[in-house]
């Protein structure tokens, strides 16, 4: 029970914990071993040794086992990972200097390498920050959230978010990930990459759907499974088995068996599998919706009360029930369109009450009685629905849709189903689709994307939000300041949108504060009132009244005055209450 005093650092002997030093005064994102030396990276400026004296140590220290030591004068921007190269370390992170102990500065774009004496830079580094290393410093592998490196003659060289350092010059992998890498792990001539990105390209412009993790062999990408519903941000290797950790709670091997993994997941080469306890049954929640008498239920689980209910189930007002056996993976989306239940995720088949197998690539349709298919289904997951009319309009992370008749249709990740077949809007749009609202004629998409393509191979530069008319995709002024949207609702006339965001700007480039909600009145932004006290995960309106879910406690209206409000609120046009 004895505790000790550990300033960011402590050690581990096998049986007790022991301090180092005194500690840190700041974060410790990333510890290396050369020798008998331990080297850590972070936003600290000052290490303490045992007897209190003070080391200047910016973002980079070294610890002897007995005292600490600083890298020169260190760097001048956070460290986000060390790998150790023979009896040198690199350090990678938002720095832009190192300096030497003279005083000397070193240009360190991202990256440096210090010997034990001096820092050295690598080409010219990267245009942005790193979060993950691996390999040696002539065989290197750099991963994080850039575009572009720089090679010491200052030729630049397109990298997006991965690239290689052969001792002398920079490479790509193929055309890279379309978002942030935060880890990375070596096994011989493969490279796996983790991170919050979705896809991965060749050099010959093929995607590959990796869905936060992918192996890059030394001339192109492929997935490992169709992986994670959430970021990685750690990878090990052991043995044959690569672990992984990170945000999310379930991985999905490539036959569409979705396994729960809280944070941790083992990969043998062929499938996923977790580690220790957990499982399906703790995820309900993803979306709800209400046909007729009955409240639909759809996640990532086994059973619900008593009933074995695969990942969807329905409460009939006194009892949940299942809907036929269910459906092979989550479910993410949920809508109604006259009698039927429209059903979307990462399953690939749904099964009926007598066993009879549906295929259902990523979406379903429930009748009441049993599965349909629709179509052929999609070619990735899908994140969300709309209704207009009697067109059903799908949202997510899918480049193809295929009829009934086996033709595909190009749909880059939003489309429209008709009943009978599939269609594309323009050109579609260049990420991932996690909302969508109808006002009167017009389609709202909103995600992780940033441009929009019509017919005529135009393209409309949309921050995360854009709107479709039936003929063209235009922007609603210059977006939000956010990664993407969570929810988008239609009430009194404007469409609301709620995420993780503090700002939308306008057309004419004026920024409005809008804190978690903003409303669009199709020409301008506005808020509504002074907005929530932390993100909002849903919407949902009737006649009178738009109902807020999320993470926050309060909301203020535009005179200041905050209204408790313990995650949901209700703002009626004026006010919230």
């Amino acid at each position: 029970g004895t505790a000790v005093s550990a300033a960011r650092l402590v050690r581990w002997d096998g049986a007790d914990w022991w301090p180092v030093g005194r500690g840190l005064n700041g974060t410790v994102n990333a510890l290396t071993a050369v020798g008998t030396n331990l080297y850590l990276g972070g936003s600290f400026t000052t290490a303490t040794n045992a007897d209190n004296s003070k080391v200047s140590s910016s973002r980079v220290a070294r610890w002897d086992g007995r005292v600490w030591s600083g890298c020169g004068g260190g760097l001048d921007g956070t460290v986000q990972a060390l790998t150790a190269v023979g009896d040198s370390i690199i350090a990678g992170g938002s720095c832009r200097w190192a300096t030497n102990a003279d005083g000397t500065a070193v240009s360190a774009s991202g990256l440096a390498l210090w010997n034990g004496n001096v820092w050295f830079p690598i080409g010219g580094g990267v245009n942005k920050t790193v979060y993950a290393l691996a390999g040696t410093a002539s065989d290197l592998y750099v991963g994080g959230d850039f575009t572009g490196v720089t090679n010491a003659d200052a030729s630049t060289v397109a990298a997006a978010r991965v690239a290689s350092w052969d001792g002398s010059r920079w490479s790509n992998l193929g055309a890279g990930v379309d978002n942030t890498v935060y880890a990375l792990a070596r096994e011989g001539a493969d490279l796996y990459v983790g991170g919050s990105f979705t896809w991965a390209t060749n050099a010959d412009g093929l995607a590959v759907g990796a869905s936060r993790i992918g192996k890059w062999n030394g001339s192109s990408w492929s997935p490992a499974g169709d992986g994670m519903n959430a970021r990685v941000s750690a990878l090990a290797l052991m043995g044959t088995n690569l672990y992984a950790g990170g945000s999310f709670y379930s991985v999905t091997n490539s036959s569409g068996g979705f396994i729960g993994a809280m944070h941790f997941a083992r990969w043998d080469g062929r499938v996923w599998s977790e580690c220790g306890p957990g499982g399906p049954d703790q995820y309900p929640g993803r979306a709800m919706a209400v046909l007729g008498s009955e409240v639909y239920c759809s996640g990532l689980f086994n059973t619900m009360g008593p009933s074995n209910t695969a990942n969807i189930a329905r409460w009939t007002g006194s009892a949940w029930r299942p809907l036929g056996q269910g459906v092979n993976g989550t479910v993410s989306a949920l809508t109604t369109l006259g009698t039927n239940l429209y059903v979307g995720g990462r399953f690939t088949l749904a099964k009926r009450a007598d066993g009879v197998v549906v295929p259902a690539a990523r979406l379903a349709r429930w009748d009441g009685a049993d599965w349909w298919p629709v179509g052929q289904g999609l070619s990735g997951p899908v994140f969300a629905f709309t209704v207009s009319g009697s067109n059903l309009y799908v949202g997510g992370s899918f480049s193809t849709a295929t009829n009934s008749d086996g033709s595909v249709v190009q749909v880059s990740h939003v489309a429209r189903w008709d009943g009978a077949r599939w269609s594309p809007l323009g050109l579609g749009i260049n990420s991932d689709v996690t909302c969508l609202a109808v006002a009167g004629s017009e389609l709202y998409a909103g995600g992780f994307f940033t441009t929009a393509f019509n017919d005529d191979y135009s393209a409309v530069n949309c921050s995360h939000l854009a709107r479709w008319n039936g003929r063209a995709w235009t922007a609603l002024g210059g977006g939000i300041n956010s990664y993407y949207p969570n929810a988008l609702a239609t009430f009194g006339g404007h469409l609301y949108v709620g995420g993780s965001f503090s700002l939308a700007t306008n057309a004419d480039l004026t920024v409005v504060s809008v804190p978690n909600i903003a409303r669009w009145d199709g020409r301008a932004w506005s808020s509504a009132g002074l907005g929530l006290s932390g993100y909002v995960g849903a919407l949902a309106a009737t006649d009178t009244q738009l109902f807020v879910g999320g993470n926050f406690s309060y909301a203020t209206n535009a005179n200041g005055a905050a209204v408790a409000a313990t995650n949901i609120a209700r703002w009626d046009g004026r006010g919230w209450g």
